[in-house]
């Protein structure tokens, strides 16, 4: 399920209407959102006199509205739509891994939010955005995962697989600096397995303070399993140089 905030700057308050959400939805379903929640519904006790308490969205999802007698049609609209998009199985050609202790590591991000009004700092700049928007520009469908997401993936002939059944023709990790041993392993597991991963370069460091010497040991002997057996452009294909053998 893929969740997102939705219709929180469609208009001044008051003066959004449902049909400026209906396509504003549509547009989030299009990009892959099954599951929305209205921004939004400020609380306001029933002897406020009108328009109540107000917050700073501007789109006002409440009693207050005169859209609020008509939200029934909009609701049961998003709801069957949701029912389908949930009960489908998402499918894109690549995934591709966010190396976000690259923004958790930089020194001039110890207070920084991840948050769109501080974008152009922790994602436009980053390998991984830029990667993303050349393979959108081509057409290549790709989702990205997590650090913990990629702990549950596994290998079914030669495609990756998640437990909800989504499949995945290689990972792709970008340039990054910093990347746990875990998750170093993780992709390790998954090359072992017969999956293609595509690095544009092997990570530098591992992230944190704590056993530091044992980590940097430790993550170097498992970057050493990787064997590159292709290059396309900027990027090394690898495998595991111990990949388990088919009839195991």
């Amino acid at each position: 399920m893929t969740s997102s905030e939705t219709f929180t700057w469609l208009a001044e308050h008051f003066k959004g209407s449902l049909s400026q959400c209906k396509p504003e939805v549509e547009q989030a379903f299009l990009s892959g959102v099954n599951h929305v929640f209205y921004h939004g519904t400020a609380y306001s006790p029933a002897e406020v006199k009108w328009p109540g308490w107000l917050f700073y969205a501007s789109t006002d999802f409440t009693p207050a509205n005169s859209f609020w007698p008509h939200l029934r049609g909009l609701n049961d609209y998003i709801a069957r739509c949701q029912s389908v998009l949930q009960s489908g199985t998402a499918y894109n050609d690549l995934l591709i891994y966010w190396p976000v202790y690259d923004v958790w590591m930089n020194p001039e991000s110890a207070d920084l939010q991840l948050t769109i009004h501080s974008i152009d700092k922790w994602l436009y700049p980053t390998p991984f955005c830029k990667d993303v928007k050349e393979l959108m520009n081509r057409g290549i469908r790709s989702i990205f995962t997590s650090d913990r997401l990629l702990d549950g993936l596994s290998v079914k002939n030669g495609v990756i697989t998640t437990k909800s059944g989504s499949s995945y023709r290689a990972l792709i990790v970008p340039a990054c600096q910093f990347m746990p041993v875990s998750t170093l392993k993780s992709i390790i597991y998954l090359a072992k397995h017969g999956a293609e991963v595509i690095f544009q370069q092997m990570p530098e460091d591992v992230p944190g303070m704590k056993n530091l010497d044992a980590n940097r040991k430790t993550g170097v002997r498992v970057g050493q399993e990787f064997k590159v057996v292709g290059c396309c452009r900027k990027y090394s294909i690898c495998k595991s140089r111990k990949r388990r053998s088919d009839k195991i």
